[in-house]
């Protein structure tokens, strides 16, 4: 019982470890949606800059 405590410990280590990166991940990708097109990847909201017409 102790041992399968030990293993139940480590998982949960290990997936509080992977939220944490999931998380920071999906900060860094705050940008425009991609997707794709006819296999290509795609800006579904393109980049728009002040002064563009």
């Amino acid at each position: 019982m102790r041992a399968e405590r030990e293993e139940l410990a480590c998982a949960e280590r290990v997936l509080i470890r992977l939220n944490a990166q999931a998380e920071a991940e999906a900060d860094e990708t705050s940008g425009p949606a991609a997707g794709q097109v006819a296999g290509r990847a795609v800006l579904l909201v393109p980049h728009r800059e002040k002064g563009m017409d």
